[in-house]
């Protein structure tokens, strides 16, 4: 996909009545999601909401940096 086009190939939202739920449904839609002919960013997005820190709500400005480097 040429640069010069948005990045942004969909969106997903999910809600809940809670965070868990919303947690559950976003990890679901993750591992449901196929987006083929161009490089995703889908697996780093799953590891984060796998993220023990991430899922207790408890994320910063540092947290992309420790979850994908550290």
């Amino acid at each position: 996909m040429p640069p010069s086009y948005d990045s942004l190939l969909a969106k997903l939202i999910v809600s809940g009545r809670d965070r868990p739920e919303a947690l559950a449904r976003l990890r679901a839609a993750l591992a449901h999601c196929e987006i083929g002919g161009v490089a995703t960013t889908l697996g780093m997005h799953e590891k984060l909401a796998a993220n023990p820190e991430f899922e207790a709500g408890g994320v910063d400005t540092a947290f992309l940096e420790r979850c994908l480097h550290g």
